[in-house]
């Protein structure tokens, strides 16, 4: 829909000519920050940030020391393809392969315009175009910046952000809506286990061919050498959602046997007996 932008009508501008790379540099346990964004956290087409770590709750590692503010927006600089365009609406930070972004002149370009722009067929098919490496392609933001579209004027940017944001809360609402509809399916469901006499009810260890056992956790890279590995957010809502959430790790071929999905095994993500981070490795999306 955006698309628009490539055409005749607006000033014609390069990316680099009307927005910055914001450098803000802090040290995560001094900062007062509570709150880090990671690559897996952003979502595909999604300007939306739902999910997010907590500072202190883990190693971060040297390269999480970029700030960011609300209105800001995220960018993964690595694997483009994946389109992982944010919107923060918290302070926080993030790792220096992502990149913070803000117009340079809102008289210029809106600060709300941005992000939309960014999701354009033209904008991601350039990144990818102009990204390096084979195995783990990135993007340098002078490459980015290198980006040329027609510039709309301000009443025309507040338009289409009219427009789009109308959009944008239609899927909230649809989110929202499916969310409802989930809770409803297993409050049935649960509804249903309470009806059960108490004689008929049986251990989990009774009902299972082999016990519950722990998945490997080991050093991941990201250049793809050795194993696919799941991440703990590629769980949810009762499904795999593989996209953005493959990690590689070198690990020996035992290890990985042993550790390998087969067709009935059921997943679950301990730590906080939530019953929507669980699924079968068929449920993949």
């Amino acid at each position: 829909m955006l698309d628009k932008v490539k055409k005749p009508g607006g000033r014609q501008v390069k990316f680099g000519d009307v927005v910055r790379q914001v450098k803000e540099k802090v040290e995560p346990e001094t900062s007062g920050l509570e709150r880090y964004v990671a690559g897996d956290h952003m979502d595909t087409d999604d300007l939306r940030i739902r999910r997010w770590g907590e500072i202190g709750s883990g190693y971060l590692g040297p390269a999480f020391h970029m700030r960011f503010r609300p209105g800001q927006v995220l960018y993964g600089s690595r694997r483009t393809y994946l389109r992982k365009v944010a919107v923060a609406d918290f302070d926080g930070i993030c790792a220096n392969t992502t990149f913070v972004i803000e117009p340079k002149n809102v008289e210029e370009l809106l600060p709300e315009f941005l992000p939309f722009l960014m999701q354009t067929d033209a904008f991601n098919e350039f990144s990818v175009k102009n990204s390096k490496g084979s195995v783990n392609p990135y993007i340098n933001f002078s490459d980015l910046a290198r980006f040329e579209f027609a510039l709309p004027q301000l009443e025309e940017q507040r338009r289409l952000v009219l427009m789009l944001s109308a959009l944008e809360e239609n899927l909230v609402a649809l989110d929202s809506a499916l969310a409802s509809a989930t809770g409803l399916q297993f409050s049935r469901l649960e509804y249903a286990f309470d009806s059960i006499p108490d004689g008929c009810l049986h251990p989990v260890e009774k009902l299972v061919v082999t016990p519950p056992r722990n998945g490997l956790s080991p050093k991941v890279n990201a250049d793809e050498r050795g194993y696919p590995t799941l991440s703990i957010s590629a769980v949810r809502d009762g499904c795999i959602v593989t996209e953005g959430n493959i990690k590689y790790a070198e690990v020996t071929d035992e290890q990985a046997a042993a550790s390998a999905l087969k067709k009935d095994d059921v997943l679950v993500v301990r730590g906080n007996g939530n019953k929507l981070l669980l699924t079968r490795p068929l449920n993949i999306r």
